[in-house]
């Protein structure tokens, strides 16, 4: 595939497809937040497994797009990955490419691990053997709040390729998710209960 040759309307799919998937990951990040990190409390007295398997699916399932959002442009000889490093591929103008790369470097900062230490690569899309058997511990995490700031980088990095490609639509990955989070709590307690 070659960027150059790709239609507008083609790049407008492409920007559809991952802000759907950006909105996918920001939802299952809420949900995940609320229901596990902010009233783990309501899962505590239960003598269920449940709960923690469901909290360790979303988990992996993060970890995982937080990676995939910034993998690099290509794999292979010609396939593409639509993630950051794919668009800043396309024909920008300097100053909005220099803002794209800047903001594609704060995402890919935020998971940047040691090549025998990536969990991607250990324990999430392979299960490597000497991992599993040998690490105690996590194999990696961030500061409480830094995910904020790559949802925002992220949020940022579409907001600008939309204006410059003058995208009939706004869209803000944290402003217009669906709030529902909560009311889904609800619905669980009162199960519980």
């Amino acid at each position: 595939m070659k960027i150059e040759s790709l239609t507008d309307d083609e790049k407008y799919k492409c920007i559809d497809e991952f802000k759907t998937r950006c909105y996918f990951f920001y939802r299952t990040y809420r949900i995940n937040k609320v229901l596990f990190e902010e009233n783990i409390e309501v899962f505590n007295g239960l003598d269920l497994d449940s709960p923690k398997f469901i909290n360790d699916a979303l988990v992996d399932h993060l970890l995982l797009q937080f990676h995939i959002i910034t993998d690099p442009a290509t794999f292979g000889e010609s396939d593409k990955n639509l993630s950051v490093f794919f668009f800043l591929e396309w024909g920008w103008e300097p100053d909005v490419k220099e803002k794209l790369k800047e903001l594609s470097n704060n995402l890919k900062a935020f998971v940047k691990f040691k090549r025998d230490k990536n969990p991607r690569h250990k324990l999430l899309a392979h299960w490597d053997v000497k991992t599993i058997l040998k690490v105690t511990e996590p194999l990696g995490d961030f500061p409480l709040g830094d995910e904020i700031d790559f949802f925002e980088n992220l949020e940022n990095f579409i907001q600008i390729m939309q204006k410059a490609m003058e995208y009939p639509t706004e869209w803000d990955i944290l402003t217009n998710a669906r709030a529902d989070e909560t009311k889904f709590l609800e619905i669980i307690k009162s199960g519980i209960g």
